[in-house]
């Protein structure tokens, strides 16, 4: 199976419309990794994050979204936004997606130079890292209700199994 991927087109008016990017998402290991790093940072820039630690990878970004990579010490804030980053390729020739030019030589080089353009495509790469988490989000919310309240017990509502 291939790793998913989207090109985003900036469809807002402005200096980028009509601009193309690609964005490969991490494999399992680099994306599960950065996950840990990310969640590290916040640790150590003294967030106190009941029930979910280092070790939640891919799961506890997705549980914060993106607002986690403003809460962090800014030096390790660029360097997993850049980490994040190098999975966008700008796309230059609207006739040909093999063409590809990475995001930070693009950027450098006025390919792209609307200021909302780097949000966009930012908040983009994300999603596609853990949008898959959101979907499976009812099938997790109890247990995240339960790690974020530090309780083993069921919630009220669940069914629970006796045996006999």
């Amino acid at each position: 199976m291939a790793i998913r991927e989207k090109i985003i087109t900036i469809e807002a008016d402005g200096e980028d419309k009509g601009k193309r990017f690609r964005i490969r998402r991490m494999n399992a290991i680099d994306g599960d990794r950065w996950g840990c790093h990310c969640i590290k940072a916040l640790v150590e820039a003294g967030k106190n994050i009941h029930g979910l630690n280092p070790e939640d990878g891919l799961a506890g970004v997705a549980a914060m979204g993106i607002e986690l990579l403003n809460n962090m010490a800014r030096d390790q804030m660029d360097d997993l936004n850049d980490r994040l980053m190098e999975c966008v390729k700008f796309l230059p020739n609207d006739k040909d997606d093999s063409i590809e030019m990475d995001w930070k030589h693009a950027g450098n080089t006025g390919q792209f130079t609307d200021l909302k353009t780097p949000g966009v495509i930012r908040s983009e790469a994300f999603s596609l890292h853990v949008d898959f988490f959101k979907g499976a989000q009812p099938l997790f919310y109890r247990l995240f209700t339960m790690l974020l309240m530090g309780s083993s017990d069921p919630a009220p509502d669940t069914a629970t199994s006796q045996s006999e």
